[in-house]
């Protein structure tokens, strides 16, 4: 009997054979499903994995996606925290994976997998909750507080709207890129300087390659996804990615206009208000 590829597979039996799973009410598509559509449809293309930062506390995992011609088409990255008893590399790469090739177009309505989110769930559930103790608010009848000392407790404000999923970030901040003018919430340090600098998100392009605090050498980009990864903000994190993913698009605008102007000759072209002269990664 003939097996049927999983791209000719309707929702219901991908559902039926746990290629999509629900978690909360939203499906997710498993990491397996995504490898086997990539493999049904590139068999000559490739996958590989590179581990880019490792020590005591995390562990994080690089993975890249190639054509045939050897050329990137997709990556991403993914951390995982370090614990003696769990899998941590094997976690990380499965989850880079699928986050690679959720970015080559093989996903529903999210880049994370099912995988992750699980994992992402059970982390959040394994957190302590903290209890505050007790007060008594009642005062003995022969004592009371000096007016002086009465402190005010502020009042915690409600948020008017729920919190909003990566994905909705994202969107938001690629629609609207006034915030590159803003300052970069950590100082850099180019990879032959000394002295950290503090730039705006539009002005990292200048310095090329980063140098990190353990002393290894990024370009630029790989940097923003590193810092992505680590930060607990997840407004800075969407952030770190809208704007790897903006400095790369404007890079391969330059290249293309950079051939057809060697082809054709320059007529002049459109300078993107967030460029910078000399932007290399």
């Amino acid at each position: 009997m003939k097996t049927r590829k999983v791209s000719e597979m309707t929702e219901q039996e991908l559902k039926n054979a746990k290629y999509i799973m629900n978690l909360k009410g939203k499906d997710y598509c498993t990491v397996a499903y995504r490898l086997l559509r990539f493999r049904e449809e590139h068999p000559t293309w490739s996958i590989t994995k590179e581990i880019i930062h490792r020590d005591d506390v995390s562990i994080i995992v690089k993975c890249s996606i190639s054509d045939d011609q050897g050329r990137v088409i997709a990556e991403d990255f993914a951390e995982e925290m370090c614990r003696s008893h769990l899998p941590t590399i094997e976690k990380a790469s499965t989850d880079a994976m699928g986050r690679a090739l959720a970015n080559l177009g093989y996903a529903t309505s999210s880049i994370a997998s099912y995988e992750e989110m699980k994992r992402f769930e059970g982390k959040q559930q394994s957190k302590p909750r903290t209890t505050q103790a007790p007060t008594n608010t009642q005062q003995s009848p022969n004592k009371t507080t000096p007016t002086h000392l009465a402190t005010k407790q502020p009042r915690r404000k409600k948020s008017s709207s729920p919190e909003k999923t990566p994905e909705q970030l994202e969107q938001e901040l690629s629609s609207n890129l006034d915030w590159m003018s803003e300052k970069f919430p950590w100082k850099l340090t180019k990879h032959d300087g000394i002295a950290a600098v503090e730039l705006t998100w539009a002005e990292i392009p200048q310095l090329e390659k980063v140098k990190s605090k353990d002393g290894k050498v990024y370009g630029y980009r790989q940097y923003l996804r590193i810092l992505e990864t680590k930060t607990n903000d997840p407004l800075v994190a969407a952030k770190c990615k809208v704007a790897a993913n903006h400095f790369k698009s404007i890079k391969n605008k330059e290249s293309k206009d950079a051939a057809q102007a060697e082809l054709f000759g320059n007529n002049g072209k459109e300078v993107n208000q967030y460029s910078t002269e000399g932007v290399g990664a």
